[in-house]
């Protein structure tokens, strides 16, 4: 009967163990989960940077087009010219 005893006990602490283990793979899990959703997010953020300070520099082109006369306004618009630039940077 003692055996018996001692046998359930080691059950017991071996899926105890089991357990804690499999509960350390899942928090290691999320840890990287969140490493790279952090890294992805840093990344959206860059790119959307990239893209507002890219904007910036072509309206800031055209702006200076039509301020030195280049661009005849009766012809064509910086609404028109950003839609040339756009289909160009498509094509490519």
């Amino acid at each position: 009967m003692k055996g018996i005893g001692w046998a359930i006990i080691g059950v017991l602490v071996a899926t105890q163990l089991a357990f804690a283990v499999e509960l350390m793979e899942l928090s290691s899990l999320f840890k990287r989960v969140t490493s790279v959703d952090m890294a992805t997010a840093m990344l959206n953020n860059e790119a959307a940077a990239n893209r507002l300070e890219s904007e910036k520099q072509r309206r800031m082109y055209y702006e200076t087009l039509v301020n030195a006369g280049l661009f005849d306004k009766s012809f064509i618009d910086e609404n028109e010219a950003r839609d040339i630039v756009r289909q160009g940077i498509k094509e490519n």
